[in-house]
């Protein structure tokens, strides 16, 4: 059912999601067009709050109509709002017009990942002090992608910041997801310890090549630093293995994203080879 009653109202409570203290109080994060709705209520997250444009009510898409028929097989209303009201909330970008509010997903349980990690693999993707919320987003993305039973920020940006949710592709949906402060890292590294799973930095210079950090730690929490600085000296000492990716000469680095990206896939190839 759509109505055109208070979209003002949800529109407002959007925007409190657009900051921390905001999503904290709402218990909820804001997601934006097609594609996120389709992948957070496959995920069995069903929207609290949902504002859509007089356009797409009057000339729907098959694929927002399966939506709108997913909302309402879930009785959640969808409120109408003039167009230009849309192109605000969306602020331009064309993912599709609907808007809304996912209560958060149920946190990590660390313990619980790190003990029911695979013998070979990687048990959690790590994003130490990555500030660019885009980039946290496309890490919890590659962390899907790429096999990791979890993700954690330790410090930095909130990967159920908007534009996180957005890069993520829907991935904040489906993989565990953990925040960690500063301050708290000395227990996140102390319960990966206690359950066998090793801690392995990536770090450019004179180092090991990744391809033999699964060997050295077949049960991996993968850290990757921020994106200006990499890795900081406390991090690096509280590693079991500091590796790096291969480069030519004449280039210093990846980007975080795709040095995560490499760096899971060698987990998973060196499981398919220890297979056969």
């Amino acid at each position: 059912m759509t109505r055109h009653d208070d979209w003002r109202g949800a529109a407002a409570q959007l925007a409190r999601a657009g900051t921390a203290r905001g999503r904290a109080h709402l218990g909820c994060c804001a997601i934006e067009g097609y594609r996120l709705f389709e992948r957070a209520l496959a995920a069995g997250h069903a929207p609290t709050s949902v504002i859509v444009s007089q356009r797409l009510v009057d000339a729907p898409t098959e694929r927002a109509m399966a939506i709108l028929r997913t909302l309402a097989e879930r009785d959640v209303d969808a409120f109408i709002a003039p167009d230009e009201a849309l192109d605000v909330l969306t602020e331009g970008r064309t993912f599709g017009d609907i808007v809304g509010l996912v209560p958060l997903p149920p946190p990590l349980d660390l313990e619980a990942a790190c003990a029911g990690a695979r013998a070979t693999g990687v048990a959690l993707l790590v994003a130490c002090e990555v500030l660019e919320p885009g980039n946290v987003g496309a890490l919890v993305r590659t962390a899907l992608a790429g096999g990791a039973a979890g993700f954690v920020a330790l410090g930095g940006a909130d990967p159920f910041h908007p534009k996180a949710v957005r890069t993520s592709m829907g991935a904040v949906f489906r993989l565990p997801i953990g925040r960690v402060p500063l301050a708290e890292a000395a227990t996140l590294y102390a319960t990966c310890a206690r359950h066998g799973v090793g801690l392995v930095g990536l770090a450019t210079g004179d180092r090991p090549p990744l391809w033999e950090a699964p060997a050295l730690c077949p049960r991996a929490a993968v850290l990757m630093g921020s994106e200006a600085f990499g890795l900081s000296d406390g991090q690096l000492a509280a590693c079991d293995a500091v590796v790096t990716i291969p480069m030519p000469d004449h280039v210093d680095s990846y980007s975080v994203n795709a040095a995560a990206a490499v760096a899971l896939f060698e987990w998973q190839r060196a499981a398919a080879v220890g297979a056969r």
